[in-house]
């Protein structure tokens, strides 16, 4: 009679105890892992390290964004004009992602709008797309501005991107 309830209460805690070994025999694989992963980190050359993160920041920085693009627009005598910055939406709740589906980076668009000749805006693209940080044009509309000097007006939205 005694027994039979300190068995059933054994059994128990020999299921919570295989569960907890479980988990600490994961934490030393990730611990492993962690340490593989920054050992491989540690091997990149540092000025390699350096572009990587001029290409894609750590961080979000919208200032630096619009002047990036302000910067290549003013060597070719335009401005970004109306620039608006959205970031996606952040839910109140906490979703654990699935790991698999996440994305490893963070996107901001950037909506603005110029003026200026075609010659100067496909420079302006060019630069765009070779610049050490990485944009994406992902809309783009033009409208005629001044037909006699051949001047446009150009809605442009690009993405931006950072890791998270």
């Amino acid at each position: 009679m005694y027994i039979s309830p300190s068995y059933a209460d054994m059994k128990e805690l020999v299921i919570k105890k295989n569960d907890y070994t479980n988990a600490l025999s994961k934490a030393d694989e990730l611990k492993e892992k962690r340490k593989k992963i920054l050992a491989e980190y540690e091997a990149i050359d540092p000025m390699d390290r350096e572009k990587l993160d001029r290409i894609l920041p750590s961080v979000t920085d919208n200032v630096d964004v619009v002047t990036n693009i302000n910067l290549i627009a003013s060597s070719y005598g335009m401005t970004a004009r109306g620039v608006r910055i959205t970031q996606p939406q952040t839910q109140d709740r906490v979703i654990i992602p699935d790991a698999s589906k996440a994305n490893p980076y963070k996107t901001i668009k950037v909506v603005f709008s110029m003026s200026g000749p075609y010659a100067d805006f496909t420079k302006f693209l060019r630069d765009l797309e070779s610049n050490s940080r990485l944009f994406d044009v992902t809309s783009l509309t033009m409208k005629t501005k001044d037909e006699k000097f051949g001047i446009f007006d150009y809605s442009i939205e690009v993405s931006a991107y950072s890791l998270r």
